[in-house]
């Protein structure tokens, strides 16, 4: 067990500290991802770009939240760069007290799950933006079709007598 006071205490409370910004910043991303599913099903594109920028910048905290927590990590485990690596944490979480384990145990499950539950409501946001796409390219090419001249074929006739007959040529002006 590791003693109190040392270094690598230290290091956990800025693990500790960072995994408390990495699961805010999750619940801030997944409140994001429902409010664009509600865009997307509402048709408003000026609100979804809003939400995507929003989204767009929190994504960019996390990777920072994440590099950080890797860095922390390193500083415990030696000059190794890491990946924040399941068994890496499990085997760091191993060696500190019950009570902080259970808080930093709970923290990363959280946010496992926090980030899966946004992963699913991506994929569903996707299939909708797909089909929203299918829907407008059948809707553009059905006003492409209405606007179209139809092509019928007539076959040539004689003209009546005394009449010359014309050709009807895209190319000739009238």
């Amino acid at each position: 067990m590791m003693e109190p006071g040392c270094k690598s205490d230290i290091v956990i409370d800025q693990i500790e500290e960072l995994l408390v910004r990495q699961f805010r910043r999750l619940q801030k991303l997944l409140t994001l991802t429902k409010a664009a599913r509600e865009a997307l099903l509402a048709a408003d594109p000026d609100r979804l770009l809003d939400l995507t920028e929003q989204m767009s910048k929190l994504l960019h905290e996390l990777d920072d939240v994440l590099g950080r927590q890797d860095a922390s990590l390193e500083q415990i485990l030696g000059a190794e760069p890491v990946q924040a690596d399941h068994s890496i944490m499990q085997a760091m979480l191993s060696e500190i007290e019950p009570q902080r384990r259970g808080r930093l145990e709970r923290l990363r499950r959280g946010s496992l799950i926090l980030a899966e539950e946004i992963r699913g409501l991506n994929r569903g946001n996707c299939a909708l933006v797909k089909s929203g796409k299918v829907h407008l390219d059948a809707l553009a090419d059905f006003f492409l079709q209405c606007m179209q001249p139809e092509f019928t074929y007539q076959p040539l006739t004689s003209p009546p007598p005394g009449k010359r007959a014309e050709l009807d040529s895209p190319c000739t002006d009238r």
